[in-house]
C-alpha cells in the first residue's frame, strides 16, 4: 500500500488510541496518537484527519472551542449523550465502534487525503 495522509487521534483512553492508531496504520496511514488535547496542540501537527474521543469534551474546553475551528477533516467517536454530536463539521461514528464501521467513514473521508506518487 502507498504512503497516505495524516491522521491524528486524540483519546485518553490509551488501549482506545493504540487500537485506532493500529488499525489504521495497517490499512496504510501515518498515525499519531495523543492522550489529551493539550499534547496534541502542543505536538503542532496538522493532521488531514482528526479522529478524537468524544468523552474528553465534557471537561476540556479549549478542545470544544478548537474543533468548532478546525480546518480539517473530524471523526468524533461518540456514544447516544455525548455532546460530540453537536459538531456540525465533523462525522460522528457511535460507540461501541466495529473497526469496519470506523475505516468506512476514514475511506470515505481519506480518497482525498491519500497522496500517490
Amino acid at each position: 500500500m502507498q504512503p497516505s495522509g495524516t491522521i491524528v487521534v486524540v483519546a485518553s483512553d490509551h488501549g482506545l488510541s493504540r487500537s485506532l492508531a493500529f488499525a489504521l496504520e495497517v490499512e496504510g496511514f501515518q498515525v499519531h496518537a495523543f492522550d489529551s488535547w493539550k499534547s496534541y496542540r502542543d505536538a503542532a501537527l496538522k493532521p488531514d484527519c482528526l479522529i478524537v474521543d468524544g468523552e474528553m469534551l465534557c471537561n476540556d474546553v479549549l478542545a470544544r472551542q478548537s474543533l468548532r475551528e478546525a480546518g480539517t477533516r473530524i471523526i468524533l467517536l461518540a456514544d447516544e449523550m455525548s455532546p460530540a454530536t453537536q459538531y456540525a463539521n465533523a462525522q460522528i461514528l457511535l460507540k461501541p465502534l466495529q473497526g469496519s464501521d470506523l475505516m468506512a467513514i476514514v475511506n470515505t473521508l481519506a480518497e482525498p487525503i491519500r497522496s500517490f506518487p
